[in-house]
């Protein structure tokens, strides 16, 4: 038959006698069967012979032509198509195979020609993709482009005026996966966009009472206030004898309202000692002692020095007066005493505001009583002291109410320049 060939194309032998022969199919073909219409015909591969020949004998040799097995595979040897296809044709592909991360390249070997089994394997390249960020409000990162799967470092937090970054989140409104500033990020098969997460930045207050005070009542107190906002009013609080002199930032306001708040604040409020101002000379008879005095020039809200001196004669009747002078040495207030043993009064008097003298109403004083009495520079702490005699100052402390003629003779004296 055809697409092959019998060597040698005929022979003779003797009767009984044998031939040999060898069969050669042509390139791409195969022998199918070798046969002889009047002998018998073995062998295998291209040699073959017939034996006992007795007659003239035609050998026929069938060939066919070859058949391949084509494998197309995916990347992880995955099979997507097996094809039988003949010799010297084409193999057909399949659809192109996706891959995560990768775009499709074509095959990895000619199947135009196909001259023996043969696999082929998909080929890919990867993908690049961008990581972008959206601060949403802080300042600008710049994007990050990288390889499907590569593992990148996420840029440092961004700033925002005002606010505190939380982290990197892969939602707008924070509910999607969170990741920090510098850690990495595995790059997904997508173009990703990360969101800065931000907190109101809160700031916090702290004023805390130096010796001898609080503030409003407490040790310290602390207060969180957002950025931009105003932090609650604050009051420094002096003990009993103390002042409120001056915060540790320079702010002399008390009470104090930080507003518009930028940063943390910590301040202590200091305090300083008032200079008491005492008379406790008064007693039925007797004669005011000055030795008993404070020393004069020790406070003032002003700076005003003050002194205490003894009228130099009685005025009026007044048979008893003590007298409060300012740094000039002019009188702004005195006590007066009136009356005799068992019916003594006491009274305070004042320069106002206008020049003129004023009065408070008589205050009762006993014969049996020793009288102290304390007015403070500040003019915010006014007491009126009695005791027994020989048992001074242990048996009573009456700080006279609202309304009494002494604090309310000191609340006139306030108005004055010096004070």
């Amino acid at each position: 038959g055809g697409n092959g060939t019998i060597t040698p194309a005929s022979q003779t032998v003797a009767f009984d006698g044998t031939a040999s022969f060898t069969v050669t199919p042509a390139s791409g073909y195969h022998v199918v069967s070798v046969s002889g219409d009047t002998c018998t015909v073995t062998g295998s591969g291209s040699s073959y012979s017939a034996a006992n020949i007795q007659a003239n004998c035609a050998v026929t040799a069938t060939f066919a032509i070859n058949q391949y097995t084509v494998t197309f595979v995916d990347w992880d040897a995955t099979v997507l198509k097996t094809e039988q296809v003949n010799h010297g044709d084409a193999a057909t592909a399949p659809a192109d195979p996706s891959r995560t991360g990768y775009t499709f390249a074509g095959w990895d070997v000619a199947f135009s020609n196909v001259t023996a089994d043969l696999t082929v394997t998909a080929q890919y390249t990867i993908n690049q993709y961008t990581l972008s960020f959206d601060s949403q409000g802080g300042s600008g990162v710049a994007p990050i482009t990288a390889d499907f799967g590569d593992s990148v470092t996420l840029p440092a937090a961004p700033t925002y005026a005002g606010y505190t970054f939380v982290n990197w989140n892969t939602a707008a409104d924070g509910s999607g996966a969170p990741y920090l500033a510098g850690a990495s990020f595995t790059m997904p098969a997508t173009n990703t966009t990360l969101y800065a997460i931000w907190t109101v930045t809160q700031y916090t207050l702290t004023y805390t009472a130096g010796p001898n005070g609080s503030v409003d009542g407490q040790a310290s107190v602390t207060h969180s206030v957002v950025v931009g906002g105003d932090g609650p009013q604050v009051e420094a609080l002096p003990d009993m004898g103390w002042s409120f002199d001056i915060w540790s930032d320079g702010v002399t306001a008390n009470p104090r309202q930080d507003t518009n708040v930028q940063s943390d604040l910590s301040v202590t409020a200091r305090f300083t000692q008032r200079c008491d101002i005492y008379c406790d000379g008064f007693e039925a008879g007797a004669s005011p002692r000055p030795d008993a005095l404070a020393a004069p020039g020790q406070g003032g809200a002003a700076g005003a020095v003050v002194g205490w001196s003894i009228a130099a004669s009685p005025v009026g009747g007044i048979d008893r007066a003590l007298e409060l002078l300012d740094a000039r040495g002019q009188r702004v207030a005195w006590i007066e005493a009136s009356g005799t043993e068992g019916g003594q009064r006491l009274r305070l008097g004042w320069i106002d505001a206008q020049g003129a003298e004023q009065r408070g109403a008589w205050v009762p004083w006993s014969a049996d009583d020793l009288l102290l009495y304390a007015w403070d520079l500040s003019m915010d702490d006014l007491m009126l002291r009695f005791g027994t005699i020989g048992r001074f100052p242990d048996d009573l402390a009456l700080r006279l109410p609202p309304g009494s003629p002494i604090p309310e003779a000191a609340r006139a004296l306030r108005a004055l320049p010096s004070y």
